[in-house]
């Protein structure tokens, strides 16, 4: 667009932060939350753009799961790669990533997938709910379990401001500060989680969380329902469903 030849003409030092706001905003998701390489590069340089039309405003997901031109979507909790599912684990926020999740349909089946930031803003694989291959359908989901709550440790005021600002340059880094909802770390986690098969056969294990307890319900409803294909039921003890 036309913001692409002003910044190569007229913002030779902001050519970097540009690149990096285009690899981010350019992703099929992003557009189709209604943002664009010329309301992304606004974030980093608007100076250049003050003679711009103002974008429209991206829908903006919460906590619970949203529908969005085919797709579920919203913010979880995410448990750290490699962090073994203990009681006392569960309850350092340092050990938890809040990320956007995406339930949609891809290549290798109904997937849910995370946008990582260390990825320029790409979707990543976090479970099958229902996979399949060329030949024959994957198992994808096995189990849907319910969590104990979490009470989180307190912590410093340094881990504080850290965990703070690290979840504030995630928002802003893709929806812009008008989308900063979380003014403060969570006291309690309802977390829950999900085995699944892997294309290989591996079994695997995803384990998220949301900060209310509603939220939880509701995303456990709409996994259940996709995984199994049913309607808006919803059932009266969703502590864990198995196939």
């Amino acid at each position: 667009g036309d913001g692409v030849s002003v910044h190569l003409l007229d913002a030779d030092g902001q050519l970097r932060t540009w690149g990096r706001c285009w690899r981010r905003f350019n992703s099929r998701l992003l557009r189709s939350l209604g943002t664009c390489c010329t309301w992304g590069c606004q974030l980093c340089c608007p100076v250049f753009f003050m003679t711009q039309p103002r974008a429209a405003t991206p829908l903006v997901p919460g906590e619970r799961p949203m529908k969005s031109r085919g797709q579920v979507l919203g913010y979880l909790w995410k448990l750290c790669a490699g962090v073994d599912l203990t009681p006392a684990n569960l309850s350092k926020i340092q050990n938890w990533r809040r990320r956007l999740f995406i339930i949609e349909e891809v290549e290798r089946g109904l997937a849910m997938q995370y946008v990582s930031e260390k990825s320029d803003g790409s979707n990543v694989l976090a479970s099958l709910i229902r996979g399949r291959t060329r030949k024959r359908a994957t198992t994808g989901l096995s189990d849907l379990e319910e969590l104990p709550p979490a009470l989180l440790e307190p912590v410093n005021p340094d881990t504080r401001y850290s965990m703070l600002n690290s979840l504030k340059q995630y928002e802003i880094a893709f929806f812009g500060t008008a989308a900063m909802q979380v003014t403060a770390l969570p006291e309690q986690l309802f977390p829950m989680s999900l085995k699944w098969t892997d294309a290989s056969g591996s079994a695997q294990r995803l384990v998220i969380a949301t900060s209310q307890e509603s939220d939880r319900q509701a995303w456990l409803v709409c996994i259940r329902n996709l995984w199994l294909q049913d309607g808006p039921r919803i059932p009266r003890s969703p502590a864990s469903w198995s196939r």
